[in-house]
């Protein structure tokens, strides 16, 4: 059986102190079968590398699809230059994933270490066997927001990076609808970086993302996961929308509770430029109105947590800025006679989701 090539793409703002150590780590792997591709403004001065000339402030998805291009053996590891792993990471990753044939990645403990601390992010497995229960799972135990660490086989994880704050946890979704994400606690990844769900300026410049994502980088990522889940990517069409919208508001929630916002009132025009190629608008008023009918046809509805939790979450969307239109008057025509004929307790429960979405 021939051994299984491994390419190991580093990306890096320069060719200093952060990178050698980066490389020397790499170079003391124990597995051979190897090819390493460095993408930075400078060729390193180290042999037997692929090097592509890349800038920080290019868009992440060029860098990424231009390592891709080159990425074409049988498994993919994408490192940066803040990032060092240990010497049997890759022999483990290979193994476990060549005897795991329904897992399209694995990783291990990463360590995030400052100047004044070091704190431990335990890798989760995510093995749910329904496609949407990893996504769910996933968002459910996430406790960081950045780069991701880990082997993935290269057809499975072969799809692209889009150019927003919130990328690489978009990607890892994505991994997760794919297969399932394997976890060892005996390999060990250091990155020079604070542990947690910090958006930053530097964020935004890291990926060449654009300018406005500065003003509010968590509103940013919050739009690129709930709109690619809930509305846009195709990858989850095979769900029904309340499915989608499911787990799009499972990563909202996820998000929301562990940053914050500038100014939620621009979730909408955020998702908007986010998505500039689709009428956002268009499709979130065909949300709210599906929703409403869901709602309007069905008495047990408030026992349904998850759809009050879609309400929830469009509601703080301002979905209810967005005024009604021609195609809304049937909703509005029921709400008001609901509303007129001495409603009980469950049709003003009925009443009051689909009201908060319209006023």
């Amino acid at each position: 059986m021939a051994t299984s090539i491994v390419t190991i793409g580093v990306i890096a703002a320069g060719v200093g102190e952060g990178l050698q150590r980066t490389l020397v780590s790499v170079r003391n792997q124990s597995y051979e079968a190897l090819e390493i591709v460095v993408l930075s403004p400078k060729e390193p001065d180290v042999p037997d590398i692929m090097w592509i000339p890349s800038e920080p402030s290019q868009p992440i998805t060029v860098r990424y699809d231009q390592l891709r291009a080159c990425a074409q053996k049988d498994y993919l590891l994408v490192l940066d230059d803040r990032s060092i792993i240990c010497p049997d990471t890759v022999a483990k990753s290979v193994e476990y994933l060549e005897n795991h044939p329904n897992h399209v990645a694995v990783y291990g403990t990463t360590v995030f270490e400052t100047a004044n601390s070091a704190e431990k992010c335990l890798p989760v497995s995510i093995q749910a066997g329904k496609p949407d229960k990893r996504v769910e799972v996933l968002f459910r135990n996430l406790e960081h927001i950045g780069p991701w660490y880990g082997l993935r086989r290269r057809i499975d994880g072969d799809f692209p990076m889009m150019t927003s704050v919130g990328a690489e946890i978009y990607y890892l979704a994505g991994l997760a609808w794919s297969g399932g994400i394997g976890a060892l606690a005996d390999i060990e990844c250091r990155v020079a970086a604070e542990m947690g769900f910090h958006l930053t300026k530097e964020d935004v410049g890291r990926l060449g993302c654009p300018a406005y994502q500065a003003e509010d980088p968590v509103l940013s990522a919050i739009a690129l996961v709930f709109c690619g889940l809930g509305v846009i990517d195709t990858r989850y069409s095979q769900l029904s929308m309340m499915e989608r919208l499911r787990i799009a508001t499972t990563a909202e929630e996820t998000l929301r509770s562990n940053i914050d916002i500038q100014d939620e009132v621009l979730l909408i025009p955020y998702c908007s430029r986010v998505y500039n190629k689709y009428n956002i608008t268009k499709e979130i008023r065909k949300i709210r109105k599906e929703i409403s009918t869901l709602i309007l046809s069905s008495y047990d509805i408030s026992h349904r947590n998850y759809i009050i939790s879609i309400v929830n979450c469009l509601c703080r969307f301002r979905i209810g800025a967005l005024q009604p239109d021609i195609h809304d008057k049937p909703i509005i025509e029921r709400l008001e006679k609901l509303l007129a004929n001495d409603p009980n307790k469950d049709e003003l429960n009925q009443a009051t989701l689909v009201g908060a979405m319209y006023y």
